[in-house]
């Protein structure tokens, strides 16, 4: 069993280099990615817009090239088309993978409100201890 796994590592271990040639080196130099747009993703899926929506969705800055058309009005009044420089425009666009610090600090946070408001919101956190009870009984029968 050992042997055939053997051969295929040594089989893929040397490589061609024209395969390098057509994949590329793995560079970042044509992405617009930067640290700040990360960094201000994350916080955006800390404070999500909608909770419901954190469950299953996450948003993230996604660059699209933008091409602007200019267009010059001649001293005829007729107009003649111009294709300006392409830039990069940023825009926030969602994705489906589940937003778990999202939910993390809303969770967090109702917690704490839960328990700065003490007796007035104490039918609440009995439901949430029953809720806990009935969770825990459950999974001691499923086991």
């Amino acid at each position: 069993m050992l042997k055939p796994i053997l051969y295929l590592i040594g089989k893929t271990e040397k490589s061609d280099p024209k395969l390098i040639d057509y994949i590329g080196n793995g560079t970042l130099e044509d992405t617009a990615l930067s640290t700040l747009d990360t960094f201000l993703d994350q916080i955006r899926n800390m404070f999500p817009e909608n909770i419901v929506q954190a469950t299953f969705q996450q948003v993230h800055t996604e660059y699209k090239e933008v091409r602007p058309k200019i267009q010059k009005i001649g001293s005829g009044g007729n107009a003649t088309n111009f294709t300006a420089a392409s830039y990069m425009k940023p825009t926030l666009e969602h994705e489906n993978e589940m937003n778990v610090l999202g939910l993390i600090v809303f969770c967090t946070g109702f917690g704490v409100i839960l328990s700065i408001l003490g007796e007035q919101a104490r039918l609440m956190i009995n439901f949430f201890i029953v809720l806990d009870a009935v969770i825990m009984k459950w999974i001691s029968a499923l086991m």
